[in-house]
């Protein structure tokens, strides 16, 4: 059933939210990716585009990593088929980075940067592939546009993109967990209704991706109110 986007600011976006509830944030956002579908939504979306690459190593780029859970899976499941990948996981927030740091410390092929997403210090077509998950509801859409654009590029070869999808079922099913499992997290409490509510369906993801200037773009559903959206860079030199 349609619903209405409703923006909102998020706690964990903020510079004075207090170390340990964004780390206890942080360390909820892991738990869904784990269990509720996160991870194995970024995972089947990306996995066929780095596969696809024909390089010695596959250099990803990771906006808004969060504790940077997406790019450590992400490595260990292309180790174990004999990729070489090696991920740059950004973040503007400075705390959410020192988690990444140490989410990531003992794996060598992850590199943790501060980077805006609206304006990636990072030359044209410097990664086969860019993306980012659970995290385009964060902006409003012209600046999701612009991230959408940022990231075409930067990539080379793709860009992909995972994030909750609006619906009224999914908005309920999310206050039940603010109100029962995530009642004593506040971080997590308000960030999730939030989340729900400024979410972008499939398709309105795929509208902001045409006018970003990508091409061949693809959404799929996912389980637990996900989707993926996966497109080429624009040809370059037109």
């Amino acid at each position: 059933m349609r619903t209405t986007r409703v923006p909102g600011s998020e706690l964990m976006d903020r510079l004075d939210v207090a170390s340990a509830a964004l780390a206890e944030g942080l360390s909820d956002l892991r738990r869904v990716n784990r269990w509720f579908g996160g991870g194995r939504a970024a995972l089947r979306a990306a996995l066929p585009a780095i596969r696809a690459v024909d390089a010695p190593t596959v250099k990803v780029l990771d906006v808004a990593t969060g504790s940077a859970d997406i790019p450590l899976a992400l490595v260990r499941r292309t180790r174990a088929e004999g990729l070489r990948v090696h991920v740059v996981a950004s973040d503007l927030h400075p705390e959410t980075l020192s988690v990444a740091r140490e989410v990531v410390a003992d794996e060598p092929a992850i590199e943790v940067a501060r980077a805006d997403a609206l304006d990636l210090p990072f030359a044209d077509a410097e990664f086969h592939v860019a993306m980012c998950h659970t995290s385009l509801h964060h902006f409003a859409d012209r600046e999701a546009r612009q991230l959408l654009s940022e990231l075409g590029r930067v990539a080379s070869h793709a860009v992909v993109v995972t994030d909750l999808a609006r619906g009224r079922l999914a908005e309920l099913v999310v206050r039940l967990l603010a109100a029962t499992l995530w009642r004593a997290h506040p971080v997590t409490r308000h960030d999730s209704v939030v989340s729900i509510r400024a979410a972008y369906t499939a398709d309105e993801a795929a509208e902001l991706a045409r006018a970003a200037g990508l091409e061949q773009i693809r959404t799929r559903r996912h389980l637990f109110f996900r989707f993926s959206l996966v497109a080429a860079p624009a040809a370059r030199g037109r």
